[in-house]
């Protein structure tokens, strides 16, 4: 988990920033840098519990940049209250990005990080 201030630091860093919130990605703003990954493009169509085939993950990640899921890069994922970047976290282990890799969530997300001017 990181904080705010963690995120302050991280916008003038090498880091992965993603955000799987819907249409509020857009509408409501995001954190600068953010990259979009839908948390509906992760899931099943059919059952919004179960994520989508490894191979439909990566395709989904590389289509949005992320092309090397073991990046050395660390990577934040971001939403709107901390949610919806659980599905986020998993989709990239389920990708084989190893745990030893800078892997974190900023569960304060834009509802957090959006109040601050």
């Amino acid at each position: 988990v990181v904080t705010m201030q963690d995120m302050l630091k991280a916008l003038h860093e090498d880091v992965l920033i993603v955000d799987p919130r819907g249409s509020s990605f857009q509408q409501a703003g995001c954190i600068p840098g953010a990259i979009h990954v839908p948390y509906s493009s992760l899931v099943q169509k059919d059952n919004a519990l179960k994520l989508t085939s490894r191979d439909d993950l990566l395709e989904i990640f590389a289509s949005a940049g992320i092309t090397d899921v073991n990046t050395d890069q660390k990577v934040i994922a971001s939403c709107g209250s901390g949610v919806s970047v659980c599905h986020v976290l998993l989709a990239l282990e389920e990708c084989g990005r190893d745990a030893t890799k800078p892997t974190f969530m900023y569960d304060g997300s834009w509802a957090e990080g959006g109040s601050d001017p």
